[in-house]
């Protein structure tokens, strides 16, 4: 049918609050299981001082998010004859609020390989934040107020005021939400390996297709390969896969200029620290993920390291920069994979489209739907061959 066509169709029809969505035309059938954060303590219990002249504005505090706590997520499996020897886990990018563009995503990737695709969300994203997170009408005013104080502000949206506020209020989020999904993953991992999970009878191999942040998070997980669970795992890196430094996130869909400058100031000083309570800590002291979180966010540092890591792991890597991508630029996918690619030409495959398109919106709906509908197969037709 196309990836345009699916579009429309899957977002009409998609809720997260459904059990089960089945589609016959499709061929598929969509599962929402439910899933509880274990790791929600480990995230910002109370905003802190600085963030005390917005009152007017404040966001509740984290742990006060019942949505982060307890969501639903979908599953997407064959109608007849699902192979569940493996499963593909799809991790979206930065700010996404809803799963309408990654649904034809998971349903072609679905189709092409026979395994069951699971779309999981990072922590207060998508159905794991307040639904007002994403209205004008809540959000505006906070617009208003952000451009009011900071005069030079720019790519200020209603789509990234939240994140924006939050992230500059606490630049610490981005690392402690990114740690709470890093180990709801591994949780989610864990059930399917267990046989524990409710729709993925077997206990199969772990695969991922990771878009953007969802890179990031994907590249930290195989690099730390807790208990040696992903020793086998492929992964599949659209739009990411560099250092964070390389990042460059002001964009009216991410984050505005001032939370972006504010994230990346506190991140490159080397002197950052995060307390986190004993028992977390010693969690990831045992998976060495602090050096794991340096090496990837700063590419001056652990070089070595990180060569090594991504040196052992270059086989179960493809990456497919965009090279009209200003927020992931194919060059910084290059320039953080360039002693692996003298290893491994074939690592890093840099693709452009004939077609207008962004980091925020690689397929667009609109223009010329034959060329993206062609672009969205040949995409997905290598991550399908990569991944089965």
């Amino acid at each position: 049918m196309g990836y345009t066509n699916d579009f429309h169709q899957l977002t009409k029809l998609y809720r997260t609050d459904q059990d089960t969505l089945t589609l016959k035309d499709w061929g598929i059938k969509i599962k929402n299981p439910a899933f509880h954060s274990r790791y929600a303590e480990i995230i910002p219990a109370k905003c802190e001082a600085a963030c005390s002249s917005d009152k007017e504005f404040f966001l509740q505090p984290d742990q006060k998010i019942p949505e982060n706590r307890n969501f639903t997520y979908p599953v997407i499996k064959n109608n007849h004859n699902s192979d569940e020897s493996k499963v593909i886990i799809l991790l979206h990018g930065l700010n996404e609020r809803s799963w309408h563009k990654y649904l034809p995503w998971g349903k072609e990737l679905c189709l092409k390989t026979g395994h069951p695709v699971i779309l999981f969300p990072i922590a207060f994203h998508i159905n794991r934040a307040p639904a007002r997170w994403s209205e004008p009408r809540s959000m505006m005013p906070l617009v208003k107020h952000r451009k009011k104080k900071h005069p030079d502000l720019r790519e200020s949206t209603f789509v990234n005021a939240a994140i924006s506020q939050r992230f500059e209020e606490q630049p610490q989020r981005f690392f402690l939400s990114g740690l709470e999904s890093y180990f709801d993953l591994y949780d989610l991992i864990r059930q399917l390996q267990a046989g524990e999970h409710p729709h993925i009878s077997r206990r199969p191999e772990i695969n991922f297709f990771a878009y953007s942040i969802g890179a990031f998070l994907t590249e930290i997980m195989l690099m730390s390969n807790p208990e040696k669970r992903v020793s086998r795992s492929r992964a599949f890196l659209f739009c990411g896969g560099p250092t964070f430094d390389k990042m460059y996130g002001t964009s009216r869909c991410i984050l505005d200029s001032k939370a972006a400058e504010s994230v990346k100031d506190f991140y490159l000083n080397p002197n950052f620290t995060i307390a986190l309570p004993d028992s977390v800590e010693e969690e990831i002291q045992k998976l060495d993920l602090r050096k794991i979180f340096h090496a990837m966010v700063d590419s001056s540092i652990y070089r070595e390291y990180r060569h090594a890591c991504f040196s052992s792991l270059a086989d179960s890597l493809r990456l497919y920069p965009l090279r009209k991508d200003h927020v992931v630029p194919a060059e910084s996918v290059k320039e953080t994979f360039s002693r692996v690619c003298g290893e491994i030409k074939d690592i890093v495959n840099p693709q452009d489209f004939p077609f207008e398109y962004s980091h925020e919106n690689p397929f667009p709906q609109e223009g010329d739907h034959e060329q993206i509908d062609r672009a969205f197969s040949r995409i997905f037709a290598d991550a399908a061959a990569f991944l089965e």
